[in-house]
């Protein structure tokens, strides 16, 4: 997950206040990207400035995985998306993903 600014102080629909990774005032939108074994990305989705990380990451995680027909992932995340809750859903699948 990342988040990219507008040099606009008018909130709308997608673009919103959020936590802001420099810090700014100005509304963000949300962007989350899957990646292949390669570091190749894969997919990428936005998301509203407002949505927090580690609640937007089971949802996706399991579409993500169907949509491709992914067997076992590896999920490399910072402290945002490895919540206790996202840990388990992630190492209690089937096919047992990291």
């Amino acid at each position: 997950m990342t988040n990219y600014y507008f040099e606009s102080d008018i909130p709308d629909d997608f673009k919103r206040k959020g936590v802001s990774k420099e810090h700014r005032p100005n509304p963000i939108i949300q962007m989350g990207q899957f990646m292949d074994h390669n570091g190749i990305p894969i997919t990428y989705e936005f998301f509203p400035g407002n949505s927090n990380d580690c609640l937007i990451y089971r949802p996706n995680f399991g579409r993500i995985k169907k949509h491709f027909d992914l067997d076992r992932v590896i999920s490399v995340a910072d402290k945002g998306m490895t919540t206790g809750d996202n840990i388990w859903y992630t190492i209690n699948t089937p096919t047992e993903d990291g």
